[in-house]
């Protein structure tokens, strides 16, 4: 029969229980197994916090493209406007020859009419005189713009990338054929482009069979 102590308990089986007490405190609470809830909270917290940087980063990131496209607005805006005020000059100087121009055929009209009112009798060469001047003042308006005038005379070969055929004339001579007869209107070019053919009566030599004119 197994003695008994004075607290009532078998001293091998206290014994036993005293050392792996013991044995327990020293090697210390034991180690979770992989995959416990307790990991696993761990490691969510630690994604939640990574992801809470990230989108700090990305915040502050917009936050910094959207100040660099407001910034990118306002020079456009800027750019804009002074291109316009430019614009607006460059316009404003390009008219201005024509200004001028118009008021001086104002001017020539008006002195030109004054002259015809002290006249007693106005006579047809001094209309034409008249006429002749206005459009001479018309020319130097366009000669400041760039534009010269195409006057073709009589006698000249019919160049149809200057010249428009408006009628036709019998000639007498056979070299007379697809000359210039008689010139209808002025034609101007700007620089080295035709911008308007001038006007002319061509003149055709039918050899004197009667043929029907072309």
């Amino acid at each position: 029969m197994t003695a008994v102590d004075a607290d009532g308990a078998v001293p091998d089986l206290r014994e036993g229980l005293e050392k792996g007490l013991e044995e327990g405190l020293e090697e210390g609470p034991a180690e979770s197994e992989p995959g416990e809830p307790a990991d696993e909270l761990g490691a969510l917290r630690e994604q939640i916090t990574a992801l809470t940087s990230r989108v700090d980063e990305l915040v502050t990131a917009a936050g910094r493209e959207q100040e660099r496209a407001a910034f990118r607005e306002s020079v456009i805006d800027r750019l804009h406007a002074e291109n316009q005020l430019l614009r607006r000059g460059e316009l404003d100087a390009l008219f201005q020859p024509v200004r001028d121009g118009v008021v001086a055929l104002h001017d020539l009209a008006r002195r030109a009419a004054g002259q015809y009112r002290r006249t007693e009798a106005p006579t047809a060469e001094r209309g034409a005189a008249l006429l002749d001047t206005v459009a001479e003042e018309a020319a130097d308006v366009l000669a400041r713009l760039g534009v010269s005038r195409i006057e073709p005379v009589t006698g000249e070969v019919f160049d149809p990338g200057r010249h428009r055929g408006v009628g036709t004339s019998p000639a007498q001579q056979p070299w007379q054929d697809n000359t210039i007869a008689e010139v209808s209107a002025t034609g101007f070019a700007l620089a080295e482009k035709v911008i308007r053919r001038a006007e002319v009566v061509v003149a055709r030599h039918y050899g004197g069979q009667g043929e029907e004119q072309r």
